[in-house]
């Protein structure tokens, strides 16, 4: 009672019940960082201003990929 199928819970995580975590054949779910920075532009951020360094290194590849520009104030 209550139990969910171990398969079900990796499917609403993005993975189908093989394991594979791609969306469509050949096409990756996007990471934190593509989610993030999706989220900057619907916002029409121009400019994001950090501390750069490795644990936000995909969030900076991707705001930077789709434009917004990153400013490292070190």
């Amino acid at each position: 009672r209550g139990r969910r199928d171990r398969r079900d819970v990796g499917r609403r995580a993005g993975r189908r019940a093989d394991g594979d975590v791609t969306g469509a054949p050949g096409t990756p779910l996007p990471h934190g960082g593509d989610l993030l920075a999706d989220v900057l532009v619907a916002h029409r951020c121009e400019q994001l201003y950090t501390l750069c360094g490795g644990h936000i290194s995909p969030i900076l590849s991707a705001a930077k990929a789709r434009g917004i520009r990153v400013l490292d104030m070190r």
